[in-house]
């Protein structure tokens, strides 16, 4: 059963959501973009590297060692490791990048698209300097998205952080301008674009912004402040420190240029541009914004010597390209930047006041965390009095029935004795035996049969697990003549017999996804149970298997993803040799509905596409629902029962000339659910992933 092509409008729906997602940012950008974009591709060449520099190749998975003149182009994912760093120049338009150490940047568009040459990049985590050229035309465009903010400029020097852990960037401008500006979900919407605040502000030279991952500021402004070199040098790595101040040339022209313009506006009227915190009342101040241009990578030099981060051969090459020599550095005669230069007086007051504010709030919350924590102390102190009274009861009363035990079983065997004496004497010399055996069965347990049998010992828990997929296998052992009883709570999940103290069972059992704590055993024969023992906690994890389905063809299947662990989105990749299959699919890699499959219906949308390499090819599968612009219900997260089902069924090629079987590996499986929450990650290490022979 075929579905007809998404869209254009369904499809930037589906965009938004996946983008959101987080998933697929490598793989489907390439795979839906409209054909009446009609973008051609661009290309980055790689001028320097230190040290352990990665990348992922659009499309695929694996990685590759970065070396110089590389070319990289749309989609590639970049990753630095430590002490490492990597230097990038855009062909077309002699922009340069650097790339500081522990970083992850992902080359979202390098394209012309109509009359403009377009350069994206997603920084996730790292620091990124960035020397753009000026665009030559309106639709030039050059952006660096973080996981806070969006910098687009025009021509300008300027460095982003990103804090891996927290999402937090710093942003700081050393020549030219940029447009900083955030994206702001409404609270408890999802996020969509027409559900969207966005929020700008322009930074100025010797300026710079600090976002968190969801400022709910009303005025970015607050945001900017002067250039902190403290913090900067603390937290650039040395090679994007080196990059900086060896361009202290080219900043320095492009800040003339900017210092004549404010001039020229300056006598026009004009003090303050829109959207900024820069603020020159007249010449005077305008003077002291130069000063602090002149002297800003002096000082960045300066720190970064104390600070052990760079050498003079680093600035001794800097002043080589410097024809005034007013204009080098020289460390013994650096000046201290004056922070109040240029700077909006309200803008100032605004920040002031939501800091002040922001303290408030702050001290609000340390003491209502401090009132619950002492309303917390006090229910733990009554409930512990409560614990230890409850005990006491419990102990008095353990005692008192062993107390009743002991005088019962004293008056059973008194009972025992004196039954058998009657019955011998109510016997007479005649008919003493058969009276005194009678007298034995109805007094004493010493002349019957003990029907109810002995307790048998407490199983012995021998299994291990901390996590794992069905079937879930417990192991004890017990008892020959026992059946050893798992519960969770009062529900009897399944039962096995003993096999002997020195011989251990299994229990196989199939339990939905989710962690299982409290789980107990106990032993039972002849209606007797043993004291419950404890089964150390464990999780139940989905599950994806890869199997052979016939003639050339593979199936993936998913099991167990239910409940927290239900899916939004799946993206799996496949390997195997050139010289036993290769995958032909459709033109637009385009994929039919199968029935009884995850991704199944109209608001639905699937992909297969091949990407070859010299000796092995990576076939990638990309499953996701998607929000149409005509429907009236939006798709909500799939549970997979714990039995399984089918997400694709594929038909690869055989090679011609080839043996009569290959095989093929699953290496990578990814699923997210509707927030872009990572659900399930399958990664083996290599040599231990699924594998089936296929036959041809």
């Amino acid at each position: 059963m075929g579905r007809t092509k998404l869209r254009l409008q369904d499809f930037r729906a589906f965009l938004s959501l996946f983008t959101a997602a987080t998933l697929f940012l490598s793989t489907l950008i390439t795979v839906f973009a409209p054909a009446a974009y009609a973008k051609s591709v661009r290309a980055a060449v790689v001028t320097e590297v230190t040290g352990d520099v990665q990348v992922k190749k659009a499309g695929g998975s694996k990685s590759y060692s970065v070396y110089t003149d590389m070319t990289l182009n749309q989609g590639d994912m970049i990753i630095t490791g430590s002490s490492s760093s990597v230097a990038l120049k855009v062909v077309d338009m002699a922009d340069e990048v650097t790339i500081g150490e522990d970083s992850e940047v992902y080359i979202s568009e390098l394209t012309t698209d109509g009359g403009g040459k377009v350069s994206k990049l997603k920084a996730w985590s790292g620091s990124v300097w960035a020397k753009v050229k000026s665009l030559v035309s309106s639709e030039d465009e050059f952006e660096v998205q973080t996981p806070t903010a969006v910098m687009g400029v025009r021509g300008t020097h300027f460095l982003t952080i990103i804090n891996k852990k927290t999402g937090e960037t710093t942003m700081v401008v050393a020549a030219g301008v940029v447009q900083a500006k955030t994206v702001t979900a409404q609270e408890g919407e999802e996020l969509k674009t027409s559900l969207q605040e966005a929020k700008q502000v322009l930074v100025y030279p010797a300026q710079q912004i600090n976002l968190t991952k969801r400022d709910e500021v009303q005025d970015l402004k607050t945001k900017v402040e002067f250039i902190n070199v403290d913090q900067l040098v603390k937290q650039a790595p040395p090679k994007v420190l080196e990059a900086i101040i060896k361009n202290k040339a080219e900043i320095d022209q492009e800040n003339k240029e900017f210092l004549e313009k404010q001039k020229q506006q300056l006598q026009q009227g004009a003090i303050k541009p829109a959207d900024s915190t820069l603020f020159i009342k007249d010449l005077d101040e305008l003077n002291k914004v130069a000063k602090n241009l002149d002297n800003i990578v002096g000082n960045i030099a300066k720190d970064a010597i104390d600070a052990k981060k760079i050498e003079q051969k680093t600035i001794d090459e800097a002043n080589k390209k410097i024809e005034d020599p007013l204009k080098k550095i020289d460390l013994s005669k650096i000046e201290k930047l004056d922070k109040t230069a240029g700077q909006d007086p309200e803008a100032e007051r605004l920040r002031k006041a939501q800091e002040a504010a922001a303290a408030e709030e702050l001290l609000k919350r340390q003491q209502e965390e401090e009132r619950k924590l002492l309303e917390n102390q006090q229910r733990l102190s009554a409930l512990l009095k409560q614990i230890e009274e409850a005990k006491r009861k419990q102990d008095e009363e353990n005692k008192k029935a062993l107390e009743d035990q002991k005088k019962q079983a004293l008056q059973d065997y008194t009972s025992e004795q004196s039954g058998g004496k009657t019955g011998t004497q109510t016997g007479g010399q005649t008919g003493g035996q058969t009276g005194g055996q009678s007298g034995s069965d109805s007094g004493g347990s010493d002349g019957g049969t003990n029907s109810g049998g002995t307790t048998p010992a407490a199983p012995t828990v021998t299994s291990t697990l901390t996590t794992t997929a069905n079937p879930v296998v417990l192991k004890f052992k017990a008892e020959a003549d026992a059946v050893v009883q798992v519960y969770y709570g009062t529900n009897l999940l399944g039962q096995v017999n003993g096999l002997g103290a020195a011989t251990e069972v299994s229990l196989q059992l199939s339990l939905q996804a989710g962690m299982y704590s409290g789980l107990t055993a106990k032993a039972v024969r002849s209606g007797l149970s043993s004291s419950s023992v404890n089964i150390p906690t464990f999780e139940v994890i989905p599950n994806v298997k890869l199997t052979n389905s016939g003639n050339s063809k593979v199936a993936i299947t998913l099991e167990n993803f239910n409940g927290l662990k239900s899916l939004y989105a799946v993206e799996a990749h496949l390997l195997y040799d050139n010289n036993a299959f290769t995958y032909t699919g459709t033109a637009n890699n385009e994929w039919s509905d199968q029935p009884d499959t995850v991704f199944n219906g109209a608001q639905t949308a699937e992909t297969v596409r091949q990407v070859k390499g010299s000796a092995q090819s990576e076939l990638i599968y990309a499953g996701t629902q998607f929000m149409s612009s005509t429907s009236t219900v939006e798709p909500q997260n799939i549970a997979v029962p714990k039995e399984g089902m089918l997400l694709a069924d594929i038909t690869l090629t055989p090679v011609s000339g080839a043996n009569n079987s290959g095989m093929v590996k699953l290496i990578y499986v990814k699923v997210v659910d509707k927030a872009g929450n990572e659900v399930f990650i399958y990664q083996p290490a290599e040599g231990s992933e699924q594998s089936v022979t296929v036959m041809k």
